[in-house]
């Protein structure tokens, strides 16, 4: 298979969203987590992102600092945020400096080194982007 440049989120045959990050395959393969974003729960609350997954992610490991996060407002400048794992299949995120996200990204880099957001048996998460403009 052709890896994509940048892993993108779609809808799958079942109208769920996936990461993408080869051509001809949806969802995340390869040993990593299946992330099936759920967006009727992912929301912006009191300047949080909320990103939510369907339990098909088998919980989300909290671990002492989440990092591999960025965060946007609609200027689209994004800024590394804070992150935590809350209620274990959603990740809260937030930078001080934007009161109103917009985009959140994960593991966006060349070599994203320092993401770690892992499921409970320590599969990692693959890079992703994801649009909350209308949450």
């Amino acid at each position: 298979h052709t890896f994509l440049e940048k892993p993108t989120v779609l809808k799958n045959a079942d109208g769920k969203d996936v990461i993408v990050n080869q051509v001809g395959c949806y969802g995340i393969n390869l040993g990593r987590i299946d992330f099936y974003f759920d967006n009727d729960q992912s929301k912006i609350h009191e300047g949080k992102a909320i990103l939510s997954f369907e339990a098909g992610t088998d919980k989300l490991r909290a671990v002492d600092e989440l990092t591999g996060f960025a965060i946007a407002g609609a200027d689209g400048h994004f800024q590394w945020a804070e992150a935590v794992v809350v209620n274990g299949n959603q990740v809260a995120v937030w930078h001080k400096d934007i009161p109103h996200p917009v985009t959140v990204r994960y593991g966006w880099d060349d070599n994203p080194v320092h993401a770690n957001l892992k499921n409970r048996t320590g599969l990692p998460a693959s890079p992703f982007q994801i649009s909350l403009e209308d949450k």
